[in-house]
């Protein structure tokens, strides 16, 4: 699991989930999809990261990434020796 800030703003929460940034307008989706990452964090990044509007341009990404740093994406973590899809 990754450390997660939220931010309040005008039209609803900014999320900060490890290094990915995600967008909520309602408070009521923004807990319904924390309760789930906390559940199962590996398979909600993994849910998020192949779903995402950028996905596509994520995939094709060299040592630059699109805000400008030099490393990668960070890639969604392993999952535990538990873990069954």
């Amino acid at each position: 699991m990754r450390e997660v800030t939220i931010k309040p703003v005008l039209n609803g929460f900014v999320v900060q989930v490890g290094c990915q940034v995600v967008v909520f307008e309602s408070k009521m989706n923004l807990i319904l999809e924390l309760s789930k990452y906390l559940d199962d964090p590996y398979k909600i990044e993994k849910r998020y990261l192949e779903e995402s509007i950028n996905a596509g341009k994520l995939k094709g990404l060299s040592s630059i990434n699109r805000i400008g740093n030099s490393e990668p994406p960070m890639p969604p973590p392993a999952p535990p020796e538990s873990y069954t899809e």
